[in-house]
């Protein structure tokens, strides 16, 4: 997996900052094949973000799932086909309805939004990667000072 840190500009970037928050209300589209426990979080996107969204991902080829995670910081995903699919299908819903409308009713079809609901099996565990990352800081600075002894008995030899 590539890494996609910045793919957005920076006033896109700017832009969307408030285009992506946690939803107040689970989306459930089908009730009776989803368990409640399953869903971890839902998360409301603006008609706008997810436009754009679409566009990035077909001028760079990374997969939305990536740019996604490079454009939160919340939440990270796992690649997920449940997911991938459901962002491109609200993706492409957004674009057909946008359409040829212009002007006022175009802005404010942008500023609706959509909630999306996120499985617990489609979060990436952040904690546990932090934890691992923090015991390899400790040990990298236990190998710093195993070099520097290391280097300092060899400058005395010499």
């Amino acid at each position: 997996m590539s890494l996609c840190l910045i793919i957005f500009s920076p006033l896109n970037d700017l832009k969307f900052k408030d285009n992506i928050k946690v939803a107040e209300n689970p989306a459930f589209t089908n009730k009776s094949a989803v368990n409640e426990t399953e869903v971890a979080i839902s998360i409301q996107f603006t008609y706008r973000f997810l436009k754009q969204l679409n566009e990035t991902a077909d001028k760079t080829l990374f997969p939305m799932l990536e740019i996604l995670n490079s454009q939160i910081d919340f939440v990270q995903f796992i690649e997920s086909e449940r997911l991938a699919k459901r962002l491109r299908f609200l993706s492409y819903k957004i674009l057909a309805e946008i359409g040829s409308v212009k002007g006022r009713q175009r802005i404010n079809l942008l500023s609706k939004c959509t909630v999306v609901s996120i499985f617990k099996s489609e979060l990436l565990d952040v904690e546990c990667y932090e934890i691992k990352l923090c015991k390899l800081d400790e040990k990298k600075i236990e190998l710093e000072k195993k070099c520097r002894v290391l280097s300092e008995k060899l400058s005395k030899r010499e």
